[in-house]
Protein backbone atom coordinates (compact mmCIF):
# COMPACT_ATOMS: atom_id res chain seq x y z
CA UNK A 1 0.00 0.00 0.00
CA UNK A 2 2.69 2.37 1.10
CA UNK A 3 4.37 1.62 -2.58
CA UNK A 4 1.38 2.35 -4.41
CA UNK A 5 0.49 5.47 -2.51
CA UNK A 6 4.06 6.95 -3.04
CA UNK A 7 3.41 6.36 -6.73
CA UNK A 8 0.25 8.16 -6.86
CA UNK A 9 2.19 11.18 -4.86
CA UNK A 10 4.66 11.02 -7.48
CA UNK A 11 2.15 11.46 -10.25
CA UNK A 12 0.66 14.51 -9.03
CA UNK A 13 3.84 15.71 -8.04
CA UNK A 14 5.19 15.68 -11.45
CA UNK A 15 1.90 16.45 -14.36
CA UNK A 16 0.29 18.10 -11.48
CA UNK A 17 2.23 20.48 -10.78
CA UNK A 18 2.84 21.48 -14.71
CA UNK A 19 -0.96 21.75 -15.12
CA UNK A 20 -1.58 23.87 -12.18
CA UNK A 21 1.32 26.22 -13.40
CA UNK A 22 0.04 26.21 -16.42
CA UNK A 23 -3.03 27.38 -15.20
CA UNK A 24 -1.70 30.08 -13.35
CA UNK A 25 0.43 31.28 -16.42
CA UNK A 26 -2.71 31.55 -18.38
CA UNK A 27 -5.23 33.33 -15.46
CA UNK A 28 -3.85 36.41 -16.08
CA UNK A 29 -2.87 37.08 -12.32
CA UNK A 30 0.56 37.23 -13.03
CA UNK A 31 1.73 41.02 -14.46
CA UNK A 32 4.24 41.60 -17.00
CA UNK A 33 4.08 38.37 -18.86
CA UNK A 34 4.76 38.63 -22.76
CA UNK A 35 1.89 38.69 -25.53
CA UNK A 36 0.81 35.17 -25.86
CA UNK A 37 3.56 33.37 -23.70
CA UNK A 38 1.35 31.12 -21.73
CA UNK A 39 -0.34 29.68 -24.24
CA UNK A 40 3.38 29.44 -26.37
CA UNK A 41 4.60 27.43 -23.31
CA UNK A 42 1.28 25.36 -23.07
CA UNK A 43 1.52 24.23 -26.38
CA UNK A 44 5.21 23.65 -26.07
CA UNK A 45 4.74 21.25 -23.09
CA UNK A 46 1.95 19.77 -24.76
CA UNK A 47 3.56 19.07 -28.03
CA UNK A 48 6.83 18.00 -25.81
CA UNK A 49 4.52 15.31 -23.81
CA UNK A 50 3.50 13.88 -27.06
CA UNK A 51 6.90 13.68 -28.70
CA UNK A 52 7.72 12.17 -25.44
CA UNK A 53 5.70 9.28 -25.75
CA UNK A 54 6.24 8.53 -29.13
CA UNK A 55 10.59 8.46 -28.73
CA UNK A 56 10.29 6.35 -25.77
CA UNK A 57 8.59 3.81 -27.59
CA UNK A 58 6.85 2.44 -24.26
CA UNK A 59 10.74 0.85 -23.02
CA UNK A 60 9.59 2.58 -19.65
CA UNK A 61 6.72 0.10 -19.30
CA UNK A 62 8.28 -2.87 -20.11
CA UNK A 63 11.60 -1.90 -17.66
CA UNK A 64 9.42 -1.23 -15.15
CA UNK A 65 7.63 -4.33 -15.41
CA UNK A 66 11.22 -6.10 -15.78
CA UNK A 67 12.41 -4.31 -12.93
CA UNK A 68 10.06 -5.39 -10.44
CA UNK A 69 10.98 -8.74 -10.76
CA UNK A 70 14.60 -8.64 -11.08
CA UNK A 71 16.57 -9.76 -7.94
CA UNK A 72 19.66 -8.22 -8.35
CA UNK A 73 20.13 -4.74 -8.91
CA UNK A 74 21.52 -4.06 -12.14
CA UNK A 75 19.94 -2.20 -15.14
CA UNK A 76 19.50 -3.17 -18.15
CA UNK A 77 20.81 -2.98 -21.34
CA UNK A 78 18.42 -0.86 -23.58
CA UNK A 79 18.04 -2.21 -27.69
CA UNK A 80 20.62 -1.47 -30.24
CA UNK A 81 20.55 2.31 -31.89
CA UNK A 82 17.44 2.63 -28.92
CA UNK A 83 18.48 6.71 -28.10
CA UNK A 84 19.55 7.62 -32.21
CA UNK A 85 15.60 5.75 -33.04
CA UNK A 86 14.14 8.15 -30.29
CA UNK A 87 16.26 11.16 -31.51
CA UNK A 88 14.74 10.63 -34.88
CA UNK A 89 11.81 9.76 -33.81
CA UNK A 90 11.68 13.23 -31.68
CA UNK A 91 12.58 15.41 -35.51
CA UNK A 92 9.73 13.85 -37.07
CA UNK A 93 7.16 14.36 -34.12
CA UNK A 94 8.82 18.43 -33.86
CA UNK A 95 8.28 18.59 -37.60
CA UNK A 96 4.66 17.29 -36.81
CA UNK A 97 4.28 20.04 -34.57
CA UNK A 98 5.34 22.63 -36.56
CA UNK A 99 2.98 21.81 -39.28
CA UNK A 100 -0.27 21.16 -37.33
CA UNK A 101 0.26 23.03 -34.36
CA UNK A 102 1.66 26.08 -36.04
CA UNK A 103 4.83 26.43 -33.64
CA UNK A 104 7.83 28.25 -34.29
CA UNK A 105 11.32 27.18 -35.44
CA UNK A 106 12.98 28.10 -31.83
CA UNK A 107 9.78 26.34 -30.48
CA UNK A 108 10.04 23.22 -32.17
CA UNK A 109 13.86 23.20 -31.67
CA UNK A 110 13.33 22.86 -27.80
CA UNK A 111 10.96 20.14 -28.50
CA UNK A 112 13.48 18.49 -29.84
CA UNK A 113 16.20 19.19 -27.66
CA UNK A 114 14.38 18.68 -24.50
CA UNK A 115 12.88 15.31 -25.96
CA UNK A 116 16.25 14.23 -26.38
CA UNK A 117 17.44 14.78 -22.73
CA UNK A 118 13.47 13.61 -21.35
CA UNK A 119 13.59 9.94 -23.15
CA UNK A 120 16.32 8.31 -21.40
CA UNK A 121 15.88 10.10 -17.68
CA UNK A 122 12.30 8.73 -17.95
CA UNK A 123 13.19 5.49 -19.15
CA UNK A 124 15.79 4.99 -16.34
CA UNK A 125 13.40 6.37 -13.63
CA UNK A 126 11.09 3.83 -14.43
CA UNK A 127 13.32 1.26 -14.16
CA UNK A 128 14.74 3.05 -10.56
CA UNK A 129 11.00 2.89 -9.57
CA UNK A 130 10.84 -0.31 -9.85
CA UNK A 131 13.91 -1.36 -7.98
CA UNK A 132 12.38 1.17 -4.83
CA UNK A 133 14.94 3.63 -5.67
CA UNK A 134 12.73 6.37 -4.28
CA UNK A 135 15.22 8.87 -3.07
CA UNK A 136 16.64 9.71 -6.71
CA UNK A 137 13.14 9.58 -8.41
CA UNK A 138 12.05 12.02 -6.30
CA UNK A 139 14.74 14.16 -6.62
CA UNK A 140 14.83 13.84 -10.67
CA UNK A 141 10.83 14.39 -10.27
CA UNK A 142 11.27 17.84 -8.59
CA UNK A 143 14.16 18.75 -11.21
CA UNK A 144 12.04 18.43 -14.21
CA UNK A 145 8.84 20.51 -14.52
CA UNK A 146 8.76 22.24 -10.46
CA UNK A 147 11.90 23.72 -10.98
CA UNK A 148 10.91 25.05 -14.73
CA UNK A 149 8.60 26.65 -13.04
CA UNK A 150 10.25 27.80 -10.01
CA UNK A 151 12.88 29.26 -12.38
CA UNK A 152 10.42 30.59 -15.27
CA UNK A 153 8.41 32.29 -12.66
CA UNK A 154 11.35 34.06 -10.89
CA UNK A 155 12.41 35.08 -14.35
CA UNK A 156 8.97 36.98 -15.11
CA UNK A 157 8.97 38.25 -11.88
CA UNK A 158 12.57 39.70 -11.97
CA UNK A 159 13.03 40.54 -16.23
CA UNK A 160 12.00 44.00 -17.40
CA UNK A 161 11.46 42.74 -20.42
CA UNK A 162 10.62 38.83 -20.65
CA UNK A 163 11.58 37.37 -23.58
CA UNK A 164 10.32 33.68 -25.19
CA UNK A 165 13.53 32.61 -25.90
CA UNK A 166 14.89 32.73 -22.77
CA UNK A 167 11.68 30.63 -21.29
CA UNK A 168 12.61 28.03 -23.76
CA UNK A 169 16.26 27.98 -22.88
CA UNK A 170 15.03 27.25 -19.06
CA UNK A 171 12.41 25.13 -20.34
CA UNK A 172 15.82 22.58 -22.21
CA UNK A 173 18.05 23.17 -18.66
CA UNK A 174 15.68 21.67 -16.76
CA UNK A 175 15.41 18.63 -18.26
CA UNK A 176 19.12 18.42 -18.71
CA UNK A 177 19.55 19.14 -14.61
CA UNK A 178 17.54 15.85 -14.46
CA UNK A 179 19.17 14.23 -17.10
CA UNK A 180 22.44 14.81 -15.25
CA UNK A 181 21.09 13.84 -11.86
CA UNK A 182 19.41 10.30 -13.37
CA UNK A 183 22.80 9.69 -15.37
CA UNK A 184 24.81 10.20 -12.11
CA UNK A 185 22.29 7.63 -10.13
CA UNK A 186 23.02 5.36 -12.84
CA UNK A 187 26.54 5.05 -12.91
CA UNK A 188 25.76 3.22 -9.10
CA UNK A 189 24.25 0.69 -10.32
CA UNK A 190 26.16 -2.24 -12.87
CA UNK A 191 24.49 -2.64 -16.18
CA UNK A 192 23.10 -6.35 -16.97
CA UNK A 193 20.50 -8.29 -18.91
CA UNK A 194 19.99 -6.70 -22.39
CA UNK A 195 16.39 -6.54 -23.62
CA UNK A 196 14.69 -7.07 -26.52
CA UNK A 197 11.00 -6.31 -26.59
CA UNK A 198 8.64 -5.47 -29.58
CA UNK A 199 7.28 -2.10 -28.01
CA UNK A 200 4.61 -1.09 -30.31
CA UNK A 201 1.69 -1.69 -29.30
CA UNK A 202 2.70 0.11 -25.61
CA UNK A 203 3.24 3.02 -28.20
CA UNK A 204 0.01 2.91 -29.82
CA UNK A 205 -2.12 2.61 -26.46
CA UNK A 206 0.12 5.38 -24.89
CA UNK A 207 -0.05 7.61 -27.85
CA UNK A 208 -3.95 6.68 -28.71
CA UNK A 209 -4.45 7.53 -24.62
CA UNK A 210 -2.55 11.09 -25.32
CA UNK A 211 -4.50 11.92 -28.22
CA UNK A 212 -7.96 11.50 -26.55
CA UNK A 213 -7.05 13.62 -23.42
CA UNK A 214 -5.13 15.98 -25.11
CA UNK A 215 -5.94 16.35 -28.93
CA UNK A 216 -7.51 19.77 -28.16
CA UNK A 217 -4.62 21.23 -26.63
CA UNK A 218 -2.30 19.86 -29.59
CA UNK A 219 -4.45 22.04 -32.57
CA UNK A 220 -5.65 24.83 -29.91
CA UNK A 221 -2.82 27.32 -31.28
CA UNK A 222 -3.76 26.50 -35.18
CA UNK A 223 -7.32 26.92 -34.75
CA UNK A 224 -7.90 29.40 -32.25
CA UNK A 225 -7.99 33.06 -33.48
CA UNK A 226 -6.11 35.57 -30.92
CA UNK A 227 -3.90 34.83 -27.40
CA UNK A 228 -6.92 35.66 -25.50
CA UNK A 229 -8.96 32.65 -26.70
CA UNK A 230 -6.01 30.60 -25.95
CA UNK A 231 -5.57 31.42 -22.37
CA UNK A 232 -8.90 31.10 -21.84
CA UNK A 233 -8.91 27.76 -23.41
CA UNK A 234 -6.12 26.39 -21.82
CA UNK A 235 -6.94 27.81 -18.45
CA UNK A 236 -9.92 25.42 -18.51
CA UNK A 237 -8.55 22.39 -20.10
CA UNK A 238 -6.39 22.09 -17.41
CA UNK A 239 -8.93 21.25 -15.07
CA UNK A 240 -10.05 18.52 -16.88
CA UNK A 241 -5.96 17.86 -16.84
CA UNK A 242 -5.90 17.95 -12.98
CA UNK A 243 -8.88 16.24 -12.81
CA UNK A 244 -7.72 13.13 -14.84
CA UNK A 245 -4.12 13.53 -12.86
CA UNK A 246 -6.07 13.12 -9.88
CA UNK A 247 -8.48 9.86 -11.09
CA UNK A 248 -5.24 8.53 -12.13
CA UNK A 249 -3.58 8.64 -8.65
CA UNK A 250 -5.88 8.21 -6.80
CA UNK A 251 -7.54 5.38 -8.85
CA UNK A 252 -4.10 3.50 -7.88
CA UNK A 253 -5.30 2.66 -4.65
CA UNK A 254 -9.70 2.98 -5.21
CA UNK A 255 -10.18 0.68 -8.56
CA UNK A 256 -8.17 -2.15 -7.41
CA UNK A 257 -10.84 -2.04 -4.20
CA UNK A 258 -14.02 -1.47 -6.57
CA UNK A 259 -13.40 -4.22 -8.49
CA UNK A 260 -13.20 -6.49 -5.68
CA UNK A 261 -16.35 -5.21 -4.07
CA UNK A 262 -18.06 -5.95 -7.43
CA UNK A 263 -17.09 -9.38 -8.09
CA UNK A 264 -19.52 -11.04 -6.58
CA UNK A 265 -22.47 -8.75 -7.13
CA UNK A 266 -25.09 -8.83 -9.55
CA UNK A 267 -24.70 -6.48 -13.09
CA UNK A 268 -27.61 -4.26 -11.64
CA UNK A 269 -25.84 -3.77 -8.24
CA UNK A 270 -22.95 -2.47 -10.09
CA UNK A 271 -24.70 -0.29 -12.53
CA UNK A 272 -26.49 1.26 -9.78
CA UNK A 273 -23.01 2.11 -7.78
CA UNK A 274 -21.94 2.87 -10.82
CA UNK A 275 -24.42 5.47 -11.52
CA UNK A 276 -23.95 7.01 -7.75
CA UNK A 277 -20.61 7.22 -8.06
CA UNK A 278 -20.54 9.17 -11.76
CA UNK A 279 -23.12 11.20 -10.28
CA UNK A 280 -20.68 12.01 -6.64
CA UNK A 281 -17.69 12.89 -9.48
CA UNK A 282 -19.97 15.06 -11.32
CA UNK A 283 -21.08 17.09 -8.46
CA UNK A 284 -17.65 17.21 -7.00
CA UNK A 285 -16.28 18.47 -10.26
CA UNK A 286 -18.95 21.37 -10.86
CA UNK A 287 -18.08 22.59 -7.54
CA UNK A 288 -14.35 22.57 -7.70
CA UNK A 289 -14.33 24.00 -11.40
CA UNK A 290 -16.32 27.12 -9.59
CA UNK A 291 -13.33 27.57 -7.02
CA UNK A 292 -11.04 26.67 -10.01
CA UNK A 293 -12.37 29.81 -11.85
CA UNK A 294 -11.44 32.56 -9.22
CA UNK A 295 -8.03 32.10 -10.17
CA UNK A 296 -9.22 33.57 -13.50
CA UNK A 297 -8.45 37.60 -14.27
CA UNK A 298 -8.51 37.21 -18.09
CA UNK A 299 -10.09 39.84 -20.25
CA UNK A 300 -12.95 37.50 -21.44
CA UNK A 301 -15.48 36.20 -18.93
CA UNK A 302 -15.58 32.36 -18.15
CA UNK A 303 -19.25 31.41 -19.33
CA UNK A 304 -21.51 28.97 -17.42
CA UNK A 305 -21.32 26.84 -20.68
CA UNK A 306 -17.91 26.86 -20.29
CA UNK A 307 -17.40 26.26 -17.01
CA UNK A 308 -20.20 23.40 -17.69
CA UNK A 309 -17.72 21.89 -20.67
CA UNK A 310 -15.18 21.75 -17.93
CA UNK A 311 -16.65 20.23 -15.46
CA UNK A 312 -17.87 17.57 -17.63
CA UNK A 313 -15.11 16.70 -18.71
CA UNK A 314 -13.80 16.28 -15.22
CA UNK A 315 -16.31 14.32 -14.09
CA UNK A 316 -15.80 11.43 -17.01
CA UNK A 317 -12.14 11.17 -16.66
CA UNK A 318 -12.82 9.13 -13.52
CA UNK A 319 -14.49 6.47 -15.01
CA UNK A 320 -12.23 6.56 -18.18
CA UNK A 321 -9.41 5.87 -16.09
CA UNK A 322 -11.21 3.35 -14.30
CA UNK A 323 -11.88 1.34 -17.10
CA UNK A 324 -8.82 1.40 -18.28
CA UNK A 325 -8.03 0.08 -15.53
CA UNK A 326 -10.05 -2.48 -16.11
CA UNK A 327 -9.15 -3.95 -19.28
CA UNK A 328 -5.65 -3.42 -18.83
CA UNK A 329 -5.51 -5.55 -15.33
CA UNK A 330 -7.34 -8.25 -17.67
CA UNK A 331 -4.89 -7.74 -20.01
CA UNK A 332 -6.73 -6.41 -22.71
CA UNK A 333 -4.65 -3.52 -24.09
CA UNK A 334 -6.05 -3.80 -27.29
CA UNK A 335 -9.64 -2.77 -26.13
CA UNK A 336 -8.52 0.18 -24.52
CA UNK A 337 -6.44 0.81 -27.94
CA UNK A 338 -9.95 0.68 -30.12
CA UNK A 339 -11.90 2.77 -27.15
CA UNK A 340 -9.15 5.21 -27.57
CA UNK A 341 -9.47 5.25 -31.23
CA UNK A 342 -12.79 5.32 -31.55
CA UNK A 343 -12.88 8.60 -29.00
CA UNK A 344 -10.25 9.96 -31.09
CA UNK A 345 -12.16 10.06 -34.39
CA UNK A 346 -15.42 11.21 -31.93
CA UNK A 347 -13.36 14.04 -31.69
CA UNK A 348 -11.76 14.57 -35.14
CA UNK A 349 -15.55 14.55 -36.30
CA UNK A 350 -16.63 16.83 -33.81
CA UNK A 351 -14.05 19.04 -35.27
CA UNK A 352 -14.57 18.66 -38.47
CA UNK A 353 -18.39 19.63 -38.03
CA UNK A 354 -18.13 22.86 -35.72
CA UNK A 355 -18.30 26.45 -36.90
CA UNK A 356 -15.59 28.50 -38.33
CA UNK A 357 -14.59 30.52 -37.06
CA UNK A 358 -13.47 28.23 -34.03
CA UNK A 359 -14.47 29.43 -30.87
CA UNK A 360 -13.03 28.68 -26.71
CA UNK A 361 -16.65 26.79 -26.33
CA UNK A 362 -16.56 24.72 -29.75
CA UNK A 363 -13.04 23.24 -28.83
CA UNK A 364 -13.77 22.35 -25.56
CA UNK A 365 -16.54 20.22 -26.66
CA UNK A 366 -14.38 17.90 -28.05
CA UNK A 367 -13.00 16.15 -24.82
CA UNK A 368 -16.35 15.50 -23.11
CA UNK A 369 -17.15 14.01 -26.03
CA UNK A 370 -14.39 11.94 -26.43
CA UNK A 371 -14.15 10.77 -23.04
CA UNK A 372 -17.89 9.68 -23.11
CA UNK A 373 -17.50 7.82 -26.21
CA UNK A 374 -14.67 5.67 -24.85
CA UNK A 375 -15.98 5.31 -21.52
CA UNK A 376 -19.21 3.82 -23.85
CA UNK A 377 -17.05 1.21 -25.72
CA UNK A 378 -15.35 0.07 -22.32
CA UNK A 379 -18.30 -0.33 -20.73
CA UNK A 380 -19.02 -2.86 -24.33
CA UNK A 381 -16.04 -3.93 -24.17
CA UNK A 382 -15.63 -5.24 -20.65
CA UNK A 383 -19.35 -6.36 -20.48
CA UNK A 384 -19.44 -8.64 -17.20
CA UNK A 385 -15.78 -8.15 -16.67
CA UNK A 386 -16.74 -6.95 -13.38
CA UNK A 387 -18.69 -9.30 -12.16
CA UNK A 388 -16.89 -12.38 -12.72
Amino acid sequence: MRRTLFSAVLLLATGGISALAISLLTSGRISGMPHGLESQLAALIAWQNLNVIIAKMGLDVYLFAASTRSSDGGLHQWPRNYLLRSLILAAAGSALAWSLGRLDGSTCAVIVFATWLDVPAIVRIAELTGRQQLRPVVIASLLRFPLFFVVLLMYLLLADSPRPAIAGAIYVVSAAARWIWVEAQMRRLPRSRPIDVGMGVTTVQQVANYLMYRGDQLIAPALLSSAQQMAQFFFLAKYAEIASLAAASAGSVIFPALVLRWENRSPRQVARECMALLTVFALVAAGLAVLYILMWKGEAPITGRLLLLAAAAAALSWPANFFTFLLMRRGRIDLVIRAAVMAVCVGLILLAGVSSPLTVGGLLCILPAALLTFVGGCAIYSRGSLTR
